[in-house]
């Protein structure tokens, strides 16, 4: 990954005695290590019946961290190639992104569209969905 160019860096000037140094810079730096370690998790909002697991698992969520979106948790409730929710602008792929998922015990497909519907697509959805580690690339 190329490294950031930062801009107007020139509009930091010496700073008078006991002034914070560095301001600007600081702030560009604090930009860079949320884009490196990722944003907080976010908690869709979920369609078509879905509903949090619970018992103990992760709730559904979303984040970006650089250029790939990752997501979590335990869904269940919903109806087989159901939409589970849909994710915003900025989080959305360039091309379909199929993943493949625990469904109830067997293997299953979550479809990520380039509209953001993410969709179940394939697998039994008896139990559950584990989202759990499913990610794609935003490039």
């Amino acid at each position: 990954m190329p490294l950031p160019v930062y801009q107007n860096l020139d509009s930091i000037q010496r700073p008078s005695a006991g002034a914070t140094v560095l301001t600007a810079w600081g702030d560009a730096v604090n930009d860079d290590v949320t884009f490196l370690n990722g944003e907080a998790w976010v908690a869709p909002t979920l369609v078509n019946g879905w509903v949090n697991y619970g018992a103990g698992y992760a709730p559904a969520g979303y984040r970006r961290v650089g250029n790939v979106v990752r997501l979590r948790g335990f869904v269940t409730g919903g109806a087989a190639s159901s939409g589970l929710f849909t994710l915003p602008a900025g989080y959305r792929p360039a091309y379909p992104a199929v993943l493949v998922v625990d469904a109830s015990g067997g293997f299953g497909a979550v479809v990520v569209g380039t509209t953001g519907a993410v969709v179940h697509n394939a697998g039994s959805v008896a139990s559950f969905l584990d989202l759990d580690g499913l990610s794609f690339d935003l490039i």
